[in-house]
């Protein structure tokens, strides 16, 4: 790109670029907002009223019909039944069954796992275009907590992003020493707020103003799925109910394998409709200042 051009381009993104970071500061603040408010309180679980006070609208999906309770907006699709290859049991390395609310988690996490890469191996054999990879950035905090100094021990883990910048959906798993509860654990909100206000941070993703989470939670033999995103206003969390993976109930792996190879979907890129904030100056010269790097502009 010419000199002229490039200028031209800087001058077209440059008000863009700074819209979209006066709405998705204000985001980000609030996540920051909900994120020390849970990491200064000994809450294990949030109650209706600490969701009520922290601007959390929770609500329910189902894992099979893929269909939510019509008040939220949905940013990730599982694969169908017919699109999953056909998954070989005999060939899969499952652990055994061990009590404790460590080894539990451990073992559904890894069978799991076995299920989500024999599936990816099976379409790397066969040249066909996945959408997921490892991301191999994470933010500096929020992704673990341990006793004695927190209320119970949870541990995020196998970040994966989409490949292309066009689509800035994020998935992570996490495990929980603590038994299943209905209710939504702090180990589930921490991690959704670090990562999804890291993200909106990032250059790489400065034409959207969602940051959609899919996560995977598991308490003991048991997990869940939760989709997370931001409207501006709210923080909105969807959840499943949570299954039983007790028994090697290969039902209940290929419905998360398809998940865990979900389409994104949903307008990203849709303003956020909220005021934002001003920029001062310095930061708007920053930002075209990295635009002209970014464009090869002398």
């Amino acid at each position: 790109m010419g000199d002229p051009k490039a200028r031209d381009a800087v001058r077209r993104l440059l008000p863009y670029i700074c819209t979209r970071m006066e709405r998705t500061n204000v985001v980000s603040k609030d996540l920051n907002r909900i994120f020390h408010t849970i990491k200064a309180s000994q809450d294990v679980v949030l109650t209706d009223r600490h969701l009520k006070e922290l601007g959390i609208k929770l609500s329910s999906f189902n894992l099979e019909t893929d269909t939510t309770d019509g008040r939220t907006a949905t940013f990730f699709r599982p694969l169908s039944k017919g699109e999953l290859p056909t998954i070989d049991w005999n060939n899969l390395d499952l652990w055994e069954w061990y009590e404790g609310l460590g080894e539990e988690p451990a073992r559904v996490d890894h069978n799991l796992y076995s299920v989500w890469h024999q599936v990816w191996a099976g379409w790397f054999l066969n040249d066909v275009k996945m959408t997921w990879t490892g991301c191999e950035e994470i933010p500096v905090g929020g992704g673990a907590e341990f006793p004695p100094r927190n209320p119970y021990q949870w541990v995020a883990h196998h970040e994966t992003q989409a490949k292309s910048l066009t689509i800035p959906h994020f998935m992570v798993k996490v495990t929980h020493h603590a038994e299943p509860d209905e209710r939504i654990s702090r180990g589930e909100v921490l991690p959704i707020t670090s990562y999804m206000e890291w993200r909106l941070r990032l250059t790489h993703y400065v034409q959207h103003f969602y940051m959609p989470i899919l996560v995977v939670s598991f308490f003991r033999s048991k997990a869940r799925i939760l989709q997370a995103y931001h409207d501006g206003k709210q923080l909105h969390i969807s959840m499943s109910k949570f299954y039983d993976f007790k028994e090697d109930n290969h039902t209940n792996y290929e419905l998360f394998a398809r998940w865990l190879h979900s389409k994104p979907c949903g307008d990203t890129s849709a303003p956020i409709n909220i005021v934002g904030e001003k920029l001062d100056d310095r930061s708007v010269k920053k930002l075209e200042s990295h635009l002209k790097q970014l464009l090869k502009v002398k």
